[in-house]
């Protein structure tokens, strides 16, 4: 089957267009010039927002009890997230010259690879752990 779906031009996916209602269009002219207002407090307010999110996430999974071995892997992968992030926030604000180097953006791409496999991995075993008898 796997072989066969990459020989033929199957679509298993298709775009569904949905139209937004209209009174979206009325919550977000009001929440738009809010945000936009929000981040011009300061340069660093979007990268602190940005780097809010996995450390919260560390933060989550660090308070989870019972200690599983799935949570640990979930606490490892916000940890890969924290360390990606802060790569790309260091090189697009603060240190311009290390977007020249190849190496740099290999570490934090493989950063976000085990991110999403101690993910990945984390669930699968939380799934299995939660479905035991």
């Amino acid at each position: 089957m796997t072989v066969y779906a990459m020989s033929q031009p199957i679509v298993y996916m298709t775009f569904l267009a949905i139209d937004m209602p209209a009174w979206w269009a009325t919550v977000l002219g009001f929440a738009n010039p809010l945000l936009d207002q929000f981040l011009a407090l300061h340069g660093a307010v979007g990268p602190a927002v940005v780097l809010l999110v996995p450390a919260l996430l560390w933060i989550t999974f660090r308070n989870k009890k019972p200690r599983r071995l799935s949570i640990f892997l979930m606490r490892l992968g916000s940890i890969a997230m924290l360390v990606a992030t802060l790569m790309v926030i260091v090189s697009e604000d603060f240190f311009t010259d290390l977007q020249s180097f190849a190496i740099y953006e290999t570490i934090y791409l493989l950063a976000y690879i085990f991110t999403y496999l101690f993910y990945m991995v984390g669930s699968v075993f939380g799934i299995l752990g939660a479905a035991k008898p």
